[in-house]
């Protein structure tokens, strides 16, 4: 049994999440923000290995680092640990490229489709393609 009662009040919830989280990063552009980390985790949320609390925080590490908002991933689990009650990992890079969703050849034009530029993007996963490069 499933703890929504539909499709809209998961999305709705998640929604919820990203906002909340995004008030505290950026509490005056936090709206727009949150819209698009919203998009991409709606538009990848099917597609991906990751619950989908943790990859709301993949979702907002990448808009806020696309986005010159510069947040780290120790500092999005010490938000998940403050408002979830535990320490959640954004865009955990163990294992192969092939694992990492946001690197993905579909999942990079979601990503540069949401936030309009590809050299944002390049910049935004420059650390995760050092790994394969090496």
């Amino acid at each position: 049994m499933s703890k929504w009662e539909s499709i809209d009040d998961f999305l709705s919830e998640h929604k919820s999440l990203i906002q909340m989280i995004w008030e505290i990063i950026d509490d005056e552009d936090y709206e727009s923000l949150s819209e698009y980390s919203y998009e991409i985790w709606s538009k990848t949320r099917s597609k991906v290995n990751r619950s989908p609390i943790t990859h709301c925080f993949d979702c907002i590490y990448i808009v806020a680092n696309c986005t010159g908002k510069k947040v780290s991933v120790s500092y999005l689990k010490y938000i998940g640990q403050m408002t979830l009650g535990r320490g959640v990992k954004a865009m955990d890079s163990l294992g192969r490229i092939e694992d990492r969703w946001f690197i993905q050849d579909w999942a990079r034009d979601i990503i540069i489709d949401v936030i309009g530029d590809e050299e944002l993007y390049q910049d935004c996963v420059a650390w995760w393609m050092r790994d394969e490069e090496e």
